[in-house]
């Protein structure tokens, strides 16, 4: 009966991870991403939405570019408007910058 178990958690695993693969290759095609293009991380502090500190756990991969999110509602409402957060960021850290 264990062993029985055990197989059926690890084939639920296996299962999982494979749909978990075919979710971000999905996600990846729709963010601008090719198979060949390396993710580069834009090594942002803040959280392009609410200006918090980024977590370095939640994360989007756009256009080859990581940007990190100081939680997943913030990388959610990133899908809908990339352009405009990316440039916030931009200015956002530009402004650190000359502080």
């Amino acid at each position: 009966m264990k062993k029985k178990i055990i197989a059926l958690a690890l084939l639920a695993i296996f299962v999982l991870s494979g749909m978990t693969a075919l979710v971000f290759a999905k996600e990846s095609k729709d963010m601008g991403m090719s198979k060949n293009m390396a993710v580069v991380d834009v090594g942002n502090k803040m959280c392009p939405l609410l200006d918090g500190k980024a977590d370095g756990k939640t994360f989007m991969v756009y256009k080859g570019k990581r940007y990190g999110f100081c939680c997943p509602g913030c990388e959610k409402e990133f899908k809908k408007n990339p352009e405009k957060y990316i440039a916030k960021l931009k200015e956002t850290e530009k402004d650190l910058k000359t502080l």
